[in-house]
């Protein structure tokens, strides 16, 4: 499902679900190679802060655990947009933010 929502961005070489090596659990994150970095480039510009509770970027279910790692946030972010970013989406149990 993964590889067919990246094709639309270019060539996907491959998709590499993590998992837990004990259970096989999904550990909610994931890589996709594309063969062409300007595809890859796209995908991220396009899909970046992308946040969906039912959708292919969803954590939780059948997830280890459900924390959620995000990078490249603007230099004017600061702990509280980021939590009102994630707000509409529930309670957030814990938040590490490194400025």
């Amino acid at each position: 499902q993964l590889k067919q929502i990246f094709a639309k961005f270019g060539e996907v070489q491959s998709v590499d679900i993590k998992r837990d090596t004990t259970t096989m659990n999904n550990l909610g994150y994931g890589f996709v190679y594309f063969m062409n970095r300007d595809d890859a480039s796209r995908a991220k510009d396009t899909l970046n802060r992308t946040v969906s509770r039912t959708g292919p970027f969803a954590s939780g279910g059948h997830t280890k655990n459900t924390n959620l790692f995000v990078g490249d946030l603007p230099e004017s972010f600061d702990l509280q947009k980021f939590t009102d970013l994630f707000a509409p989406y529930g309670r957030l149990l814990e938040t590490t933010f490194v400025p």
